[in-house]
């Protein structure tokens, strides 16, 4: 066989080979592809060095239909850019295919490279539209990705080198025009002022958290773009990006963001109104858009709260403070101290008012009490003890109820002061001698205002029982007049506020009437004042008012306490009543022979009539029970066809009520008292029987004879 007839056939038969292996390629899965070279697996993204890249004027390479470098998935989609702000922008191929639609354009604008000459060996060709690959049968790769000492590389259904970006399988890749026959580019990639970051198994990271090679954590936005600044997760929790980082890690903890600071969780990401707690112990409060808040701040706990301007972090102030030349106290619980006592320390206290700044000068506080805070003292606090105030007066402070008022007042060192009302000292005692508030001892009479003392003239004050002026007055051991009532010798006197022994009627309080004897003591029981009887309580002494039942008489006060003697139409029944005892204070007795009905209040051997009555009780036939018997149940009304008012039970359906009404129970059918009428139940008048239901209690005795 000749060398030519040889060189046709072997032609022919490398012709046939040729589609056959490229259509083996294309089906191989990425084990196949590369089973000597597998692409690592995970979602870490480990950024190579930086490549900046532009966005290119050339079109790019026609498209492939190959999947990602470790998936060789086939498809027929073309490299379609994402569309969000950020994403790598769009171009148009020069040559459109059957299939073609808007690719991502290539970053930055690089002048393609001259096609170098390739070595003899090497499978690369360099074409006007870009680079080739022909494989170890001499056909060119089309739709697949081939990987070789230089990275891994893209054709395209021409089987052209893809350049800049591109969506094998709707996953986005970037073949670096920079790089030996467009590798691709993995890791961190920078289009712009935009980074992105690309896995050799996924492609471009897009709308997830992922970590990079410096450990941080970075956000893919929907567009891919690593995101930059404030931005928001899928999750709706808002995160800070480091901008001067191409990575863009998220800032943590505490950050500065255009001079203001905010707190960042790596959870739940901006904090917003809520307590921070700092790593320096200090707290902070993130307002409703996250920036702390700084200086006066009304919120939190229903609560003024202030925050350090001055630093950087904003911490909360506590304990007293100064802004703007005023004291305020911020309690880390409760906040701004308001209308209430500040301790300061020990024994040192101030005044917050109802906007917060402590009290200087005067002050009367709400219960009454009066104080003064030092206007010299930056804290104001209270000035406790004896101090000399408006222009040389003497003043005396108690840490427990303020300034001492129409008192005396015992100092630490033993003296005694008297304080006016006005809260003024007047009077001194020193070593049990009597000093005025000039310095000078006088003797005798003294008024040291809202007080009368009595100095002897070795300037003692007077003690004890005194006669001055032919009346008596009682003073203390201080000379300092006794008031009210005071027991000496088994009897009462009253004395007034100066200690002069009352005489006479008094009425102490308002409340009741007591008679104090020529003497001064007071007087009990019955006593005779011009010419009326009075009765005295034997152990308070309070004069009796209302009724009053003593030996077997019934007595009844008038308006001015006066005792007057009740009559007694009933002697008889009274006498008898003595002999009989009742469960309370009441008794209840009935005479049916001549229809009597009597009260009486007291006790047994003691009874008192309150009230005589006529009454009807049962006719012939059906008398009214005789014998002892106790109140039961009552009632506002009964009857049926006739009506009876305000009954009381006596036993069974023997009943107290009134006359008898007709069913209306208004109009009286039977009025008539004092005879036997009823069908055995006693009638009173309306008024009386209603008084019987409302002041007898149950259990009283009912005695019927």
């Amino acid at each position: 066989m000749n060398i030519t007839h040889l060189q046709k056939k072997r032609e022919s038969l490398l012709a046939l080979a040729v589609p056959i292996a490229l259509s083996i390629a294309i089906a191989l899965t990425p084990s196949q592809i590369l089973a000597d070279n597998n692409m690592p697996q995970g979602n870490t993204y480990a950024p190579s060095s930086s490549a900046n890249t532009s966005k290119s004027e050339e079109a790019l390479p026609p498209e492939t239909n190959a999947g990602t470098p470790s998936s060789q998935e086939s498809s027929a989609n073309s490299h379609k850019a994402p569309e969000h702000d950020g994403a790598p922008a769009s171009q148009e191929t020069e040559e459109a295919t059957d299939n073609q639609q808007d690719t991502p354009q290539n970053p930055a604008p690089a002048p393609a490279p001259e096609p170098t000459p390739e070595e003899p060996s090497s499978p690369w060709e360099a074409s006007e539209k870009g680079f080739r690959y022909k494989d170890e049968n001499g056909s060119y790769l089309k739709n697949t990705w081939v990987k070789d000492a230089d990275g891994w590389h893209l054709f395209n259904s021409e089987g052209i080198a893809v350049s800049g970006w591109a969506k094998p399988s709707d996953r986005w890749f970037y073949l670096d025009p920079t790089l030996p026959h467009n590798a691709a580019k993995f890791g961190q990639v920078t289009d712009g002022d935009k980074t992105y970051l690309i896995d050799e198994n996924s492609g471009m990271a897009c709308q997830e958290w992922v970590q990079n090679s410096e450990g941080t954590w970075s956000w893919a936005t929907d567009s891919g773009a690593l995101a930059s600044g404030w931005a928001t997760t899928k999750w709706g929790r808002v995160f800070y990006f480091d901008p001067h980082n191409p990575l863009h890690p998220a800032d943590l903890g505490m950050i500065m963001v255009n001079g203001y600071p905010y707190w960042i969780d790596e959870q739940l990401g901006l904090a917003t109104s809520q307590w921070i707690q700092l790593t320096d112990g200090s707290w902070v409060w993130a307002t409703d858009n996250g920036s702390f808040a700084s200086g006066w701040v009304w919120g939190p706990k229903n609560a003024w709260w202030y925050f350090d301007p001055t630093k950087a972090n904003h911490p909360l102030m506590t304990g007293e403070i100064s802004v703007d030349g005023r004291q305020y106290y911020i309690d880390g619980n409760t906040g701004m101290k308001r209308n209430s006592w500040v301790k300061l320390g020990e024994s040192r206290w101030a005044w917050a008012s109802d906007d917060g700044p402590f009290i200087s000068g005067w002050f009367t506080a709400p219960n009454g009490s009066t104080w003064y805070f030092n206007p010299d003292s930056p804290s104001h606090e209270a000035l406790l003890g004896e101090q000399v105030l408006n222009g040389g007066r003497h003043y005396y402070f108690d840490e427990s109820y303020g300034l001492a008022r129409k008192q005396w007042v015992l100092l630490p060192n033993g003296d005694k002061v008297w304080a006016t009302q006005e809260g003024t000292i007047t009077g001194r005692i020193i070593n049990n001698e009597f000093f005025a508030a000039d310095g000078s001892q006088p003797t005798g009479k003294i008024d040291l205002g809202g007080l009368t003392i009595y100095v002897s003239s070795d300037h003692k004050l007077l003690t004890g029982w005194q006669k001055i002026d032919g009346q008596y007055y009682l003073y203390g051991d201080d000379g300092q007049p006794v008031s009210g009532w005071v027991q000496a010798g088994g009897r009462w006197y009253y004395l007034d506020s100066q200690g002069l022994m009352q005489t006479g009627w008094i009425k102490p309080g308002g409340a009741y009437w007591y008679h104090l004897a020529a003497n001064g003591a007071m007087d009990t029981g019955w006593i005779k004042d011009d010419g009326k009887d009075y009765y005295l309580d034997p152990y308070t002494g309070a004069m009796k008012t209302g009724y009053l039942s003593w030996g077997g008489k019934l007595y009844a006060a008038g308006p001015d306490g006066a005792m007057v003697e009740q009559p007694c139409y009933y002697p008889d029944m009274l006498n008898y009543a003595q002999s009989i005892y009742s469960a309370t204070n009441w008794l209840i007795q009935i005479d049916t022979h001549q229809n009597r009905f009597a009260v009486y209040k007291g006790y047994r051997g003691n009874w008192t009539p309150w009230y005589e009555w006529y009454c009807t009780t049962g006719m012939p036939g059906m008398w009214t029970p005789h014998g002892q018997f106790t109140v039961g149940s009552k009632g506002l009304y009964f009857g049926s066809g006739y009506r009876c008012w305000y009954y009381t039970q006596i036993t069974g359906d023997y009943l107290i009520h009134s006359i008898l009404y007709n069913s209306d129970g208004y109009t009286v059918r039977d009025g008539r008292l004092g005879y036997h009428g009823s069908h055995g139940c006693v009638r009173l008048a309306t008024e009386n029987a209603k008084w019987i239901y409302n002041n007898i209690p149950y259990g009283t005795k009912i005695y019927i004879w």
